[in-house]
């Protein structure tokens, strides 16, 4: 950030609260020890059955699997399934089973994204 960038506090604010305005674009840290950056745009919004729901057009890649320990646990981890001879490929396959890194199913996406409030809410306990 080159600090004339607004900042919120995700204790004060939700991403389900910036999610307003056709055009918006944010930048959102997810798991502050593993940096995970985002850069979330509001392309439309629309109604449906009276309700707005975020709603995915489109993505790139598989999620990497929780607390991998950021890009350089991410890549680590990458590099441990693809050689079956590692020391640890057996202990890293047990915790992500069948990981496709290029895998991304945006169906599951959207199906998920309605309950974006429901998680926001548990979240910020």
């Amino acid at each position: 950030m080159d600090g004339s960038e607004d900042v919120a506090d995700a204790n004060q604010v939700t991403l389900d609260t910036l999610l307003i305005k056709e055009g918006l674009q944010f930048r959102y840290t997810y798991d502050f020890g593993d940096s995970w950056y985002h850069t979330i745009k509001v392309e439309k919004l629309t109604t449906i059955s009276d309700q707005q729901l975020p709603f995915c057009l489109e993505g790139e890649q598989n999620c990497p699997p929780e607390d991998c320990g950021g890009i350089p646990g991410f890549y680590n981890l990458l590099g441990i399934l693809k050689d079956k001879t590692h020391p640890a490929f057996q202990d890293t396959y047990t915790w992500v089973g069948r990981y496709n890194p290029k895998k991304f199913d945006i169906k599951k996406v959207n199906s998920e994204l309605p309950n974006f409030k429901k998680y926001m809410k548990h979240w910020k306990k």
